[in-house]
């Protein structure tokens, strides 16, 4: 599954996904919201929670 970012994260800026930008999500734990996802970025996993991403539509080569 991808998605896309859809606002600034709080995380280390060297590590922080683009806003806009699209990530494959690599596991997902539960949250008590709703799903963490977590995506590669720099090679360090990002928790992104509800409300900071959309899926991303699926785009064929």
């Amino acid at each position: 599954m991808k998605i896309k970012i859809t606002k600034k994260l709080p995380t280390d800026p060297e590590n922080r996904p683009e806003v806009g930008g699209v990530y494959e999500v690599v596991r997902q734990a539960p949250g008590q919201y709703g799903p963490i996802l977590f995506i590669k970025v720099g090679g360090v996993e990002v928790g992104v929670l509800g409300g900071e991403y959309e899926p991303a539509a699926e785009v064929e080569p």
